[in-house]
């Protein structure tokens, strides 16, 4: 052994000795921009690098189904949050002296959030930025804008299809057609499926290709199908492709169906609701089926609107 490949050895060894977890210590827990979370902590809404106006957050509060997080600040900021990826989505800042938020509460609809602070002041704001008179305004989307809201419910900006969202939910006459045909749950093959998942491990390779896109075209409904085959030991082969096809479902596609799903729900009408019915009539094992159903429960426990 050379002698600095000694001198590497022993400064190594006596680093060991020091610390001598070091090798087979877990690595700490990081949010999603890579900074590093406190003890007991497994997820940062927003990151350390973004934070609120300087103020203490007094106070959150999570939307009725779970898909939002709203938090209020000393300094009289109050934000709200992609509660999936931590990206803020609506910035709401109180435009006089700044009063602290130490209570902050959404409406049932998500529309609006109720805040109360220590001077004494109940403020309502609105979530959507689609109440600019106090009330929830319907709208008519051109062509274009009823396509590329469709569109933004796939992206990576939280932001962005936040706003698609309540978009979609002011048109609910050119909404609910478009819902309706692109959300239609396909029929459960569990033959079809199974035999494209033995054509993934077959000799040619445009037909291990073909069963791979026929596979994602269904989407989550073959789920449970996927992950069984991992659990069997599949070849190297099929084994990437099931794993690729797998990573796909939490992909744009997936963002999609959910946030229209989302949409119906902020709709809230009777025919909106029998939309959903139909989708939570796809099959059991199907996360959107199970997405729907949830929408359904929460509408059907939302207040009446007032005559």
């Amino acid at each position: 052994m050379t002698t600095t490949k000694l001198s590497v050895a022993v400064l190594f060894a006596a680093a060991m000795i020091a610390n001598p977890g070091a090798l087979s210590a877990e690595p700490a827990p990081i949010d999603a921009f890579g900074d590093p979370l406190p003890p007991g902590a497994i997820a940062r809404m927003g990151t350390t690098r973004c934070r609120h106006g300087g103020g203490i957050v007094c106070s959150i509060a999570y939307s009725s189904d779970g898909r939002y997080l709203a938090s209020g600040s000393a300094s009289g900021e109050l934000h709200v949050w992609d509660a999936a990826t931590g990206k803020l989505i609506r910035p709401l800042v109180d435009p006089d002296p700044a009063p602290d938020f130490r209570a902050i509460a959404f409406s049932p609809d998500g529309r609006m959030l109720a805040s109360g602070s220590s001077d004494m002041t109940t403020l309502v704001w609105d979530a959507t930025g689609r109440m600019p008179g106090g009330r929830f305004e319907p709208a008519a989307l051109s062509p274009k804008q009823l396509s590329d809201s469709w569109a933004a419910l796939a992206g990576d900006d939280a932001a962005v299809a936040y706003r698609a969202v309540w978009a979609l939910a002011a048109a609910p006459e050119q909404t609910l057609p478009l819902l309706k045909e692109r959300l239609r749950p396909p029929a459960a093959d569990p033959k079809a499926t199974a035999r494209r998942l033995a054509d993934l491990d077959g000799d040619d390779y445009a037909v291990r290709e073909q069963a791979e896109k026929e596979l994602g075209e269904q989407g989550d409904l073959v789920e449970p199908a996927l992950r069984k085959a991992l659990d069997g030991r599949p070849s190297p082969e099929v084994r990437r492709r099931v794993e690729e096809l797998l990573e796909q479902l939490n992909g744009p596609r997936w963002f999609q169906k959910v946030r229209a799903v989302e949409a119906l729900e902020r709709i809230g009408t009777r025919e909106a609701e029998k939309v959903l019915q139909e989708v939570a009539q796809g099959a059991p094992d199907a996360r959107l089926t199970a997405e729907a159903k949830s929408a359904l429960e929460r509408l059907s426990r939302r207040p009446a609107p007032a005559p």
